[in-house]
């Protein structure tokens, strides 16, 4: 045994021990081709690590060549091994075939045979001594026609993945390229140490190939890779296969919002079905061109942030909503260099979402209502269960109920209107929604319910019955009738007066209420006028504005406030206006009241005598200056009349 050589020996196992734990780690979290392939590499590394340290131990001749035979099954899978990952990791997958894969192997398969058989024809090794001249006994071997083959087929197929990775990283982002020269730094470095020692420029005077034990550079950056750049979690895809495999509408735009690129499921669902374009005119398409339908998506390429929103989209077929997501796209230099846009169909999503939000109100009803008479009648429609509440609401007691139908509770009229209704309800097994119905009671009395009901369906879809609610709601019947009243007698005062009134809502300031003056005064009819806004009947223009309006309302929950207003009716015919705005209650509710009179005329006719006003002082003005300067010119004949003695010809007083 070559206990001398321990020292060379530790770091061979140490490079053989880190491929065999990478292998066991990618193996536990992925079964993918790569991954095979990758722990393949990884195990025919261990194999020459270990077979190399195990040479080195052996002191005996036939000992070390048996080693050197181990250790060559490693080494002539490392290349096709690497080649192939090579191959996985770059997207070039289609090349690997059974039939590719199995030729890879003929020429290593071929190399091995002739190692295994070297005594019979010494090809590989022209001959193998025992050499002591170094610190530790090795074999000197006379390489043959054999190894060179080995050597050359070998190191075609190492720079040729090596090559393909070159190649693949200078098209790579900024994560791939990390990862990339990584793996090239770990590749190429048994390569120069394989160099040295075949061609005898090794550093190391003594017989020490040091390919196995730069294999340790080879692992330290293979785990570097898997744990700083998730290496064979985010291995590099061709953009087509990335592309064209995903499932949701997919179009890149440039700076100026032109189309640039687009995936096969934009071109068939969006560009031709939806938007009505041919697809071969789509390419330098601008948004507004493509998407001229849908406004509001067209906003969201104004800045450059990410945007997300709800679209809908009107196809040959059918409506179809789409969760669109707008994101910027930026160079290396961190410039915006344009958009992408995904669009996902959220269409049966929606649907089901609609459809939950209807089963959720109806169980909230029902919810709502278990506290109120609960019930159940088979498919002819007689009780078959009552729950206690029924004495309370009609006087019976649960029992009385059962074997009885609803309309045996009803008037007769009402049996007979109500009884329709649920004839066309249960032909098609719909549920019974806030279906009102009066009732008598055991006393006589009429009550009014609320029902609530859904269908019980058989295993073969047949109607078995119902179950349900009824809620009484015969205080609120005849609250709304007695509010009914108070409030056409409201109405009747409110459409009388001379003066258009609004009534606003004390929070917001929104429009509630309008008289019959208010829609003749702007134009407008009474549901238009209940959509309007403060900004719709106004100029406009400050201090005219609705933020200048929300004001005013504010200041009239405290006290009443009387201003001018400049108006604008539907047609933009702008007037003057007196504003009268304060609290009032009305039904029972505190709303804002504004009585607004229009005081156009009455602007022009001041406005009028304004300028009369001004007319006047200005011939008043010219009128009087006049006067005084014919006085002086007087006063100065005079006085020439005096100087020449000669009597004043005019009165000056």
């Amino acid at each position: 045994m070559n206990t001398q050589a321990i020292p060379y020996i530790i770091p061979l196992l140490f490079s053989g021990t880190i491929p065999v734990i990478l292998a066991l780690y990618i193996r536990r979290k992925e079964h993918s081709p790569k991954v095979q392939m990758f722990t393949l590499l990884m195990i025919a590394v261990s194999i020459w690590s270990f077979g190399y340290s195990l040479e080195l131990w052996s002191g005996e001749l036939s000992a070390i060549l048996f080693w050197k035979k181990i250790k060559y099954l490693g080494i002539v899978i490392v290349p096709v091994a690497w080649f192939t990952f090579c191959l996985h990791y770059t997207g070039k997958e289609k090349w690997i075939t059974t039939r590719n894969l199995l030729l890879l192997f003929v020429i290593p398969a071929f190399n091995l045979i002739l190692l295994w058989s070297n005594q019979f024809h010494n090809l590989f090794y022209e001959y193998v001594s025992l050499n002591s001249t170094g610190p530790f006994i090795t074999a000197y071997a006379s390489e043959g026609v054999g190894f060179w083959c080995n050597a050359a087929y070998s190191y075609i197929l190492l720079f040729a993945g090596t090559f393909l990775l070159i190649i693949k990283s200078l098209s790579l982002s900024r994560l791939y390229l990390k990862q990339s020269i990584a793996l090239l730094f770990g590749a190429i470095t048994p390569l120069v140490g394989n160099a040295l020692y075949i061609t005898g420029l090794s550093p190391i005077p003594i017989d020490y190939d040091l390919t196995p034990l730069f294999f340790v550079v080879t692992g330290i950056a293979l785990i570097y890779s898997v744990f700083r750049f998730r290496f064979l979690d985010l291995v590099p895809i061709a953009r087509d296969t990335i592309i064209e495999n995903i499932s949701d509408v997919l179009l890149v735009f440039d700076k100026q919002n032109r189309i640039v690129d687009f995936n096969q499921i934009a071109k068939n669902i969006i560009l031709e079905d939806a938007i009505h374009h041919p697809s071969e005119s789509m390419m330098g398409k601008t948004v507004e061109e493509v998407f001229s339908k849908i406004p509001n998506l067209l906003n969201k390429f104004q800045d450059n942030v990410y945007r997300q929103t709800e679209i809908e989209i009107e196809t040959k077929k059918m409506k179809r909503y789409y969760d669109a997501r707008i994101s910027p796209l930026y160079d290396k230099h961190e410039q915006i260099i344009g958009h992408v846009m995904i669009l996902r169909d959220i269409t049966e999503r929606k649907k089901a979402y609609d459809t939950l939000q209807e089963s959720e109100k109806r169980l909230q009803d029902v919810a709502l209502s278990s506290a109120d008479w609960i019930w159940e009648v088979d498919k002819d429609g007689r009780y078959t269960f009552a729950s206690g509440k029924v004495k309370e609401i009609l006087g019976y007691e649960p029992s009385e109920i059962i074997g009885k139908t609803p309309f045996d509770l009803m008037p007769d009229e009402e049996a007979k209107h109500v009884g329709e209704i649920f004839k066309e309800i249960a032909s098609e097994k719909k549920s019974i929604v806030d279906l009102e119905n009066w009732n008598l009671t055991k006393q006589g009395e009429k009550v009014c319910l609320l029902t609530n009901g859904i269908s019980l369906l058989g295993e073969n879809g047949e109607l078995m019955g119902y179950c349900g609610v009824d809620k009484d709601i015969t205080e609120r019947k005849k609250a709304m009738e007695t509010l009914n009243e108070s409030g056409e007698t409201f109405r009747s005062i409110f459409d009388g007066a001379n003066d258009a009134i609004f009534l606003h809502d004390m929070k917001t300031g929104r429009i509630l209420n309008v008289n019959k003056k208010m829609c003749e005064m702007y134009d407008y009819t009474f549901d238009e006028a209940l959509k309007s806004s403060i900004e719709d009947v106004s100029s406009g223009e400050k201090p005219y504005t609705q933020k200048e309006a929300g004001e005013w309302v504010k200041k009239a929950v405290k006290e009443p406030q009387l201003f001018e207003w400049h108006a604008k009716d539907k047609k933009g015919k702008l007037f003057w206006v007196e504003v009268n705005l304060k609290k009032v209650s009305v039904l029972g509710q505190d709303q804002i009241m504004a009585v607004v009179r229009d005081i156009s005329e009455r602007k022009k006719t001041i406005e009028e005598l304004n300028q009369r006003i001004d007319e006047l002082e200005i011939f008043n003005d010219v009128t009087v200056d006049r006067e005084l300067k014919m006085i002086e010119l007087k006063k100065e004949i005079n006085e020439l009349c005096e100087k020449y003695g000669e009597k004043p010809k005019y009165t000056t007083d």
